[in-house]
């Protein structure tokens, strides 16, 4: 009986050895896995990111188009004091 008892061991040391290197391999896949996952949630949240900023840019009421409409009737209200200036000078000049 003796005898008996270092093999059980051996088995049982077996046992635990392959049930810790399945562990072990399971926990590698599934950490392998959860960066890949990341990566691909990453990549999906930056795209919208990109379509929004983009939206938000060039749209119609974007930022630039809004700027531009604005650099456009801040010309004009320059064009419209020049020409008051100049109407203003005229009439200085005149001597009236």
């Amino acid at each position: 009986m003796k005898q008996n008892k270092p093999k059980r061991k051996r088995r049982r040391n077996d046992e635990k050895k392959l049930v810790e290197s399945k562990k072990k391999r399971i926990k590698e896949h599934y950490h392998s896995g959860i960066t890949l996952i990341a990566l691909v949630v990453t990549i999906v949240v930056l795209l919208i990111l990109a379509g929004v900023s983009i939206t938000v840019l060039f749209g119609d009421s974007g930022i630039i188009t809004m700027a531009q409409k604005a650099a456009d009737e801040t010309n004009k209200a320059a064009e419209k004091d020049q020409a008051d200036l100049d109407e203003l000078n005229k009439y200085l000049t005149s001597g009236n």
